[in-house]
């Protein structure tokens, strides 16, 4: 077994806008080559995680193996927005990170929660809790709450956000002509799924052999119903399928949020992570001001 890391790692968390990922990218593109830094997001990890435990065969222990084998190539990892939403995750991150810690890991993660929230409400939570011991052990705990958010003071000249009476139009003009334009850039015979002017269902390939149904897609871009997306048990690997196969996702009819619908308000944030993280633009219909549509969602 390895020593524990003679540095503490970083957790930074805190509001959207404030900064914590421009902070380690900072990190990740400044530190010498020997410090040898992955970056990732938290949700991207984690599907490799439990893609290498499925192939590891003839092993007493696969996680201890798994996590053996991260630690050979990594010595400083920068997680991405550590949400925690799903079970088989959380089951495993004590002993998954106890030890990559143990063997000389650093962590420099960015939450939006403070360590003492994550998986806050989840099923089998006080299995979950060693692991927040632990973390707060490893890391050097920095809160980057702050009153700005840095990311509004850039301004769009296009909206994002339909709320206007029109707003339904509005957002499928703006997913034809994101597709027409990927179609176009492409060439249409090499985009694979619709032809101009004419969106048609497609299946994305997702991990574990799984797939996918997108009900409209145009070339690059793709259009889902709220409900399609975030009230059906759908996880991280399909929104980064998503990502994967489209620059630009439309999502007709987005709620408000509230105790009554926590669990499509949890995917919703998974999916605008992972959308982030693979830099693919969202464009959104909802009902109501996007600074009012989440209410008693924690």
């Amino acid at each position: 077994m390895g020593r524990r890391p003679a540095v503490k790692g970083l957790y930074m968390f805190g509001g959207v806008g404030c900064g914590k990922t421009m902070l380690m990218d900072l990190l990740v593109a400044s530190a010498p080559k020997e410090f040898q830094v992955e970056r990732t997001h938290f949700h991207d990890f984690m599907l490799d995680i439990h893609g290498r435990l499925r192939h590891t065969k003839g092993e007493s222990d696969p996680l201890k193996h798994v996590a053996d084998d991260v630690a050979q190539g990594v010595k400083v990892l920068a997680l991405d927005e550590l949400f925690v939403t799903d079970v088989a995750d959380a089951m495993i991150l004590h002993r998954l990170f106890g030890r990559l810690w143990d063997n000389g890991l650093v962590l420099v993660a960015t939450s939006n929660r403070a360590p003492d929230a994550l998986y806050e409400g989840g099923l089998q939570r006080q299995l979950f809790l060693p692991f927040i011991a632990r973390l707060k052990e490893a890391c050097v705990i920095h809160n980057m709450n702050s009153p700005v958010d840095y990311r509004r003071l850039a301004q769009h000249t296009r909206g994002l956000y339909f709320l206007t009476p029109d707003r339904t139009s509005l957002l499928y003009n703006a997913f034809l002509e994101c597709g027409e334009d990927s179609l176009a850039a492409a060439g249409a015979a090499a985009a694979g799924s619709g032809s101009v002017g004419n969106p048609g269902p497609v299946n994305v390939a997702v991990a574990m052999g799984r797939s996918l149904k997108v009900p409209q897609a145009l070339g690059s871009a793709a259009m889902f119903d709220f409900d399609e997306l975030c009230n059906r048990p759908l996880a991280a690997a399909d929104y980064i399928a998503l990502a994967q196969k489209f620059h630009t996702l439309a999502v007709a009819d987005v709620p408000r949020f509230n105790a009554a619908n926590r669990s499509a308000g949890y995917r919703f944030v998974t999916l605008i992570d992972v959308m982030y993280e693979h830099r693919c633009v969202r464009r959104c219909l909802q009902k109501g001001s996007i600074l009012t549509f989440v209410t008693g969602l924690t």
